[in-house]
């Protein structure tokens, strides 16, 4: 049986990639991206990560929401945070607030050793060049061509905006 529900309202679309983690020890991490948002109004860019912990629940959480980014120029963002030695999984990403043309490339992880050394983690696609036709960017969870409350999202690829 299907039945109608009501409308989904948001004004903000997240697209994220996850991490298995074995973590026997407490460690710092640090997520990186370039980023660049043209907006207007509330519209911004947003770098979130969390990670989940073997019993299920959140461990660490941050999604920029006192830091939006608005600057039309690249910047590289980081969120610093710690690994619980329970740690199963860390989910990272991006964020896109209302009206904007919102860029974002070169995501890196860094997770400490038990030397505290920051070792760099291989992410999958993380400049966003690979991609299975106009919208789809493998390694990468998104919201694809979705109208929210009234937005039309979508994700593409433009190699000219790209950084070195």
């Amino acid at each position: 049986m299907i039945k109608k529900t009501e409308e989904v309202v948001e004004n903000w679309v997240p697209f994220s990639q996850r991490v298995t983690i074995d973590c026997t020890i407490k460690s710092r991490f640090i997520i990186k991206a370039s980023v660049k948002a043209n907006v207007s109004g509330q519209g911004a860019a947003f770098l979130w990560v969390k990670t989940i912990l073997t019993t299920g629940k959140i461990g660490f959480f941050e999604n920029m929401n006192d830091n939006p980014i608005v600057s039309s120029k690249w910047k590289i963002y980081h969120i610093e945070g710690e690994l619980d030695e329970n740690t199963t999984e860390l989910i990272f990403g991006g964020i896109c607030r209302y009206n904007g043309e919102f860029y974002i490339n070169d995501f890196q992880l860094f997770i400490q050793d038990e030397f505290g050394e920051l070792i760099s983690i291989s992410i999958e696609n993380p400049n966003f060049e690979n991609t299975k036709g106009q919208f789809s960017i493998p390694g990468w969870n998104e919201t694809k061509n979705t109208i929210i409350n009234g937005y039309k999202f979508n994700s593409s690829i433009r190699k000219d905006t790209l950084v070195n």
